[in-house]
């Protein structure tokens, strides 16, 4: 017995974690009696220790209550630890975690059910919620390295630390992830806001049950911090935030420095607006570090460590890794970053809400809508480089009713590609200045990947005494193929 504790205590390739086999919880890697190691995953700050560095968030962190029963189930079918502690690879103290993400989905419904992609995900967030503020001014420290292979990991976005608000149906504020081949990005979305919509968009993230949110984000800036090349050799990357959080452009700012040197030094809008149908108690920062990405079938094998939030820099108590707050804070950059990503997802069309006539001046005509009964026809239409149509082929026809400007379907009818009768029935019709303008989420292609569109069309009558509207098929102008409707009057 005295041998074999003896060889716990020296072993130099130690760690402890949740691992099911084939259905059956292993402890092969036992080393403490001071924590248990069949379920670390569901316990404060990973069960370590109140005096370990690994975890400093006021109010401690903790893997999500309401789905522990969700992935107490879902574990038992895989084989490895989706959190460990570990014990040989620290960048300072004792220890450090392990999280691991590998080939099937691990996460609750709105994860793993996801129509347009699943998502993976093994988190763990601050515990007191009613540490945070809005606005507030907010520091934090990490340590990361990849563990396994670089080359076993998907091309997918791997985010491991986030900036949330206890508002669900937001996006996230801020975000830190790997892509590989391009490294280690730091991503921001508040800085335009939202693009508001009458309805739940499943293109916007937020929101439950899969249904998105109404709320998308406008603009989505990422700067490159450390390229792909550098993060294959494994080593630690030192990251320290500061975010003055704000929804006044002209006091928001947020600074990144990395391995002690000042990257990111941006001033704007850093946290989303309060509606006034929310409650703005729920709008405050949330933060979250772990695996998450939709790169299931491949393996992700990340390591954090000296993971703090505060509101100081010297509370960080960086002087263990060897930094010093006046130091950073005494640094500038030379000019402003230039994002390497830059997504502006919803700048080619527009809400019915925020339809600016004006720029459709040059389709309006005499013509009235008529109330009653038509047959609304779905063209499939193709453009050449000079806009001309070379394809305008029929995929069949529905029944409406249009009474004030407000149309109803009456009768779906099979299409030749897949429009699904939810999406159709969704639809939004208006009748303003004698255009029709219309919003929705159509799908031509056979994999059901929808997209959002808006088409704005004359009311003029065409040779047959029906009405055509054409629009762009989705927000990406280079497309050449568009959406065709046409209104035939049923007798």
């Amino acid at each position: 017995m005295k041998i074999f504790i003896f060889i716990l205590l020296f072993s130099s390739s130690l760690s402890w974690g949740l691992t099911f086999k084939n259905g059956e919880q292993t402890d092969e890697n036992d080393i403490s009696k001071n924590i248990d190691s069949s379920n670390i995953l569901f316990k404060i700050n990973a069960g370590l220790a109140d005096n370990d560095t690994t975890i400093n968030i006021p109010g401690k962190a903790e893997f999500p209550k309401h789905i522990h029963s969700i992935y107490q189930e879902l574990i038992k079918d895989i084989n490895y630890s989706l959190l460990e502690v570990v014990t040989n690879d620290t960048r300072f103290g004792n220890t450090s975690l392990k999280f691991k993400l590998g080939k099937k989905c691990i996460g609750d419904r709105d994860d793993c059910e996801r129509t347009e992609m699943s998502y993976s995900r093994v988190e763990f967030k601050q515990v007191d919620e009613d540490y945070s503020k809005n606005p507030d001014n907010v520091w934090t420290s990490f340590s990361f390295k990849i563990a396994n292979d670089p080359n076993k990991w998907s091309k997918e976005q791997v985010i491991f630390q986030q900036w949330q608000t206890q508002e669900s149906i937001f996006n996230s504020m801020f975000q830190s992830k790997i892509q590989k081949n391009e490294g280690f990005l730091f991503v921001n979305s508040t800085s335009e806001g939202h693009q508001i919509f009458k309805n739940p968009n499943s293109d916007c993230a937020g929101g439950a049950d899969g249904r998105g949110s109404k709320y998308c984000v406008k603009r989505k800036k990422e700067f490159l911090l450390v390229d792909w090349e550098e993060l294959k050799n494994k080593e630690w990357i030192d990251v320290v935030h500061n975010i003055n959080f704000n929804t006044d452009p002209d006091k928001g700012y947020f600074k990144v420095w990395v391995n002690g040197k000042l990257i990111l030094d941006e001033v704007g809008k850093t946290h989303w607006d309060t509606y006034p149908e929310l409650n703005s108690r729920n709008n405050r920062w949330s933060y979250k570090f772990g695996l998450y990405t939709p790169g299931i079938g491949f393996e992700h094998e990340l390591l954090l460590d000296e993971i703090q939030v505060s509101r100081s820099c010297k509370k960080l108590k960086l002087e263990r890794m060897n930094y010093n707050c006046s130091d950073l804070t005494s640094q500038t950059t030379t000019s402003k970053a230039e994002p390497y990503n830059d997504f502006r997802e919803y700048e080619n069309y527009a809400t019915l809400d925020e339809y600016d006539s004006s720029k459709y001046t040059s389709l309006k005509s005499k013509e009235k809508f008529i109330d009653g009964a038509y047959k609304l026809k779905w063209y499939w239409v193709e453009l050449d480089d000079s806009q001309k149509i070379t394809r305008n082929a029929l995929l069949g026809s529905d029944e409406v009713f249009i009474k004030n400007g407000d149309l109803t379907f009456t009768k779906f009818s099979p299409l030749i590609y897949q429009i699904d009768e939810s999406n159709r029935e969704a639809i939004k019709f208006a009748i303003k200045d004698d255009l029709i303008l219309i919003e929705g989420r159509l799908d031509l292609d056979s994999n059901r990947d929808t997209n959002p569109v808006f088409a704005v069309g004359s009311l003029k009558k065409n040779e047959n005494g029906n009405y055509y509207a054409e629009g762009i098929w989705s927000s990406y102008e280079d497309r050449s193929e568009s959406i065709g409707f046409l209104f035939e009057p049923i007798d």
